[in-house]
């Protein structure tokens, strides 16, 4: 019975990492982007998930670094699929997902970070929307720069699992 009403709950739009609950998902998400990583690791779910970072992980120094999971999604397509509407949202132009990654990254870096200080503070945001794809957008958002924060230090776009290249491509997003 579990089983059937985790299966009933998953998302029917860009989905790949929907499992259970949000901690989960989180948690999944975290773990595919460090199992890449050369200079992150030591993942530590902060006890109150209401509150800021989501994460702790340590730098290759053994530095605590605050590490935000997030998503790209287009929360009216979610909406539609849910009412077996089968729609995507079709991303035209690159300045539309630079706003979005922009929009993202400026509501992350107003949040106040508790149990710190930290070293750094990262942002992960995962994306498994259909129109956004590692392939045709790799260059593309390399070349986007996202500016005037006063908390974030980094921040990675992962996508989702890439068959051809065996991984969960990923790109350093440019924070100045």
């Amino acid at each position: 019975m579990k089983q059937n009403q985790t299966i009933k709950k998953q998302r029917k739009y860009a989905s790949h990492w929907e499992c259970g609950d949000k901690l989960q998902k989180e948690k999944g998400v975290a773990k595919d982007w460090l199992d890449q990583s050369d200079t992150y690791h030591n993942l530590v779910c902060m006890p109150d998930r209401n509150c800021a970072p989501d994460f702790t992980i340590q730098d290759a120094k053994n530095n605590l670094i605050a590490l935000e999971i997030t998503e790209l999604v287009d929360e009216k397509a979610v909406g539609e699929n849910e009412r077996d509407n089968r729609v995507y949202r079709d991303y035209v132009d690159k300045e539309e997902i630079e706003c979005k990654l922009s929009k993202i990254l400026c509501k992350k870096d107003q949040k106040k970070y508790h149990n710190g200080p930290y070293k750094k503070i990262i942002i992960l945001i995962h994306t498994d929307e259909p129109m956004i794809q590692y392939e045709y957008h790799n260059d593309v958002i390399k070349d986007m720069n996202f500016t005037n924060f006063k908390q974030i230090n980094e921040a990675f776009l992962l996508f989702s699992y890439h068959p051809k290249n065996q991984s969960y491509p990923c790109i350093k997003l440019n924070i100045k």
